[in-house]
């Protein structure tokens, strides 16, 4: 059997699986289709054996951050866009953590929403189901306190810590009202002879985020800071070898990009507080990810500061082609201003090929500008370059940028600078192009380009 045929068959078989079972299909799609992925990343999540499994793309791992700390992680290889929005070829994982004190034990955030009978399975195995007295919700998004209501059903009794906001919103989210205190900045509270210590984070990135902080263990739990995409089956980054350290590093970036984004300016605000509780700290363990040393912590702090506020000799590259037109000029652009001495980063949207939102958004932050480049479509901008272009900026903000508008029968530049005029764009211009002047002219308007982003 020929490649082809054989290709052809497997589609058969792989459609009617799904129409006949499609939840595993489910399974079926995001292990084969995103794995592939990983190693060109330079990672191995080949990892640690003894896992629990669990259905449908996922896997539970349970370990030991130190004595009196257990991470109970949920890698999930399932989900292919993070918050309905960023691609995660990657993966990500849910982690929660179980603090044993003199008195039971204490479970600091949860599982994504819908997970919440496995995570009472595993406490149940672990014994320590019914000795839980306190649950701490750093964040109330449903991809931690998800499980709440599964938590709280199991044992109404359960004490809920959280910033005065979470009460209400979880209410609002879960229709569940808990025996519930609220922790002020920098307050203390013991619970079994240990001392939990909360910092307010607010926009990190939502406004009721908080930090726990466990003095006598000396782990500080971030629940969204410090997190990262990657379906690791490792648990420290210390497991991971030197290039995949530099590769989880890329993974972090993005994430901060994507979730954190929009709110960068209060990374800044809570960066004191943030180190304060790193200093203190031998491991660091966020919600998603793996765990940080003191050390790694610091490191990562030191690039949300740089991430946050400054810019790099960079130029990301956008553009959407229907028939080639656009894609000329855009690509001899690019290669142009690397000649310049840009960093260079294309991103293309066309008949056959669409780049992941996730990642220009991951290279947009802190770079020098972007060149857009569309063709009108419709005698309106690009709907789909618009988008990109405007979620971009959304949440890393929008320096320079210059749009090439390809149009046949209808000129858009005076829509597209409005466009850039709301999105806040720094400087911007606009070039309009003819289809056959993106293709025959390209060579002309180089310098015109490069003379934009050297300025």
């Amino acid at each position: 059997m020929n490649s082809l045929s054989f290709e052809a068959a497997l589609h058969k078989y792989v459609v009617l699986f799904a129409e006949t079972y499609w939840l595993p299909c489910a399974w079926f799609f995001s292990y084969f289709s995103y794995r592939p992925h990983l190693p060109a990343m330079g990672l191995d999540l080949n990892g640690i054996s003894g896992a629990s499994k669990c259905m449908v793309g996922c896997e539970v791992l349970i370990r030991d951050v130190k004595p009196g700390v257990k991470i109970l992680k949920l890698v999930d290889r399932a989900t292919r866009y993070f918050e309905a929005l960023w691609e995660i070829p990657e993966g990500v994982s849910y982690n929660a953590y179980l603090v044993e004190t003199s008195s039971g034990f204490v479970l600091i955030d949860g599982w994504k929403r819908g997970w919440g009978g496995l995570l009472l399975k595993k406490l149940e195995e672990l014994g320590v189901l019914n000795r839980l007295t306190h649950v701490i919700t750093n964040h109330l998004e449903p991809d931690h306190a998800g499980t709440l209501p599964e938590l709280l059903k199991s044992n109404p009794r359960l004490k809920v810590l959280g910033h005065i906001m979470a009460k209400n919103m979880i209410r609002d989210f879960y229709g569940a009202e808990p025996d519930f205190k609220p922790v002020s900045d920098g307050e203390e509270v013991a619970i079994g002879g240990l001392k939990f210590k909360f910092v307010h984070t607010p926009w990190l990135h939502w406004p009721e985020t908080i930090v726990t902080f466990v003095e006598d263990l000396r782990v500080g739990f971030t629940c969204d800071v410090f997190g990262s995409f990657g379906g690791f089956e490792q648990v420290f980054l210390s497991e991971l070898s030197e290039g995949e350290r530099a590769a989880y590093f890329k993974i972090a970036k993005k994430y901060f990009a994507d979730v954190v984004g929009h709110y960068r300016e209060f990374v800044l605000r809570s960066a004191s507080k943030l180190k304060e509780v790193i200093l203190k700290s031998d491991y660091i363990a966020p919600a998603h990810g793996l765990v940080l040393s003191r050390d790694e912590a610091l490191k990562l702090l030191e690039m949300y500061e740089d991430w946050s506020s400054k810019r790099e000799k960079r130029i990301v590259v956008i553009y959407g082609s229907m028939y080639r037109f656009t894609e000329k000029i855009a690509e001899d652009a690019a290669k142009s201003l690397a000649e310049a001495g840009f960093e260079v980063k294309t991103y293309k949207f066309t008949d056959t090929e669409r780049s992941l939102v996730s990642e220009v958004v991951s290279d947009a932050l802190g770079a020098e500008g972007l060149l857009v480049a569309a063709p009108v479509y419709e005698n309106q901008l690009n709907p789909l370059v618009r988008w990109v272009l405007e979620i971009t900026a959304h949440k890393t903000g929008c320096n320079k940028v210059l749009f090439i508008n390809v149009y046949g029968w209808g000129a858009k530049s005076e829509e597209v600078k409005r466009f850039l005029s709301n999105l806040k764009c720094r400087e911007f211009d606009v070039i309009e192009l003819k289809p056959r002047e993106a293709v025959e002219e390209s060579a002309k308007l180089i310098e015109k380009i490069k003379s934009f982003f050297l300025k």
